[in-house]
């Protein structure tokens, strides 16, 4: 999966299906509501929150809510998506090994 945020680039790589799909599975589970729909709602506005919360530090704060769900994060650092690092979330901060 690519996404673009604010003129960075990034890409998930599922490493583990098997944990991502259970990992998942559980938010839904734990989630308040009477039917999938109204659970995945209640998900949706809870990750707007956080994130919103978390807006000065997205990378560290996605990894802290996702880092155990079976998932790489890279980075692109140049415009022609070439050369990219690795993200991993390291005690309290972000570290950014490279790629190529």
């Amino acid at each position: 999966m690519i996404i673009y945020h604010k003129r960075d680039v990034y890409a998930i790589k599922v490493d583990n299906f098997a944990l991502l799909n259970q990992k998942i599975e559980s938010d839904s589970t734990k989630a308040k509501g009477a039917n999938k729909d109204i659970k995945f709602h209640n998900i949706e506005k809870e990750l707007e929150e956080y994130y919103s919360d978390n807006a000065n530090d997205l990378e560290k704060a996605f990894f802290k809510r996702y880092g155990n769900y079976g998932v790489s994060v890279y980075k692109a650092t140049d415009n022609n998506l070439t050369n990219w690092e690795r993200l991993e979330l390291n005690k309290n901060k972000v570290d950014k090994v490279p790629c190529n």
